[in-house]
């Protein structure tokens, strides 16, 4: 016996992003989110980090502010109660776990968009298998209020799971708050 799960089909569209459709059909296993970017080839990348398991190193407002928010697939945070927060600490950083292992293409990320966007900096962008990172990118920014961060992987960027830390200088202490994370992996 299959149990229904939510299909998501890709409906290209010339030079832009595709809208992402559900589907209720009975499957043998879950498809996942995908997108097509279209280039000089078609490139077919696979939105991986919906709903998967995301952990900070801490919480700003433990009521609100849940790692949850960063892969809710929703990308519109009108206030900051709606994004992963965390507090005011050195080198503040959110993990998610993609439950198995991908070779990462992008990380996208969708910055606060109720105000204080600049304190997105110096983002380091990990992926790894059993502790080993290997590197995807790095944001410098700052950061704007409501931008939409496109950071493509370097090559042999492999892992099951994908680890956004901002780089603090010592002495200091930084917030890593983002209203969503979107990772890509190529099929």
């Amino acid at each position: 016996m299959t149990d229904v799960v939510e299909e998501w089909s890709c409906v290209k569209s010339q030079n832009t992003e595709s809208n992402v459709e559900p589907v209720a059909r009975q499957k043998w296993k879950r498809v996942e989110h995908c997108l097509t970017t279209l280039t000089d080839v078609d490139i077919w990348q696979w939105y991986v980090a919906v709903k998967k398991p995301a952990t900070m190193s801490s919480v700003r407002k433990p009521g609100y502010h849940h790692a949850s928010n960063a892969v809710d697939n929703v990308t519109v945070c009108p206030t900051g109660l709606s994004t992963a927060h965390t507090d005011h600490e050195f080198s503040p950083w959110i993990k998610i776990d993609l439950l198995d292992i991908y070779d990462l293409n992008s990380v996208v990320i969708y910055n606060r968009q109720d105000d204080f966007g600049h304190r997105l900096h110096d983002l380091q962008i990990n992926t790894g298998i059993n502790g080993r990172e290997n590197t995807c990118g790095f944001y410098e920014g700052p950061a704007v209020t409501g931008e939409r961060i496109v950071v493509h992987c370097t090559s042999g960027a492999r892992g099951s799971y994908v680890l956004l830390t901002i780089l603090t200088p010592l002495g200091e202490t930084d917030c890593l708050t983002v209203c969503e994370i979107q990772i890509f992996v190529n099929n």
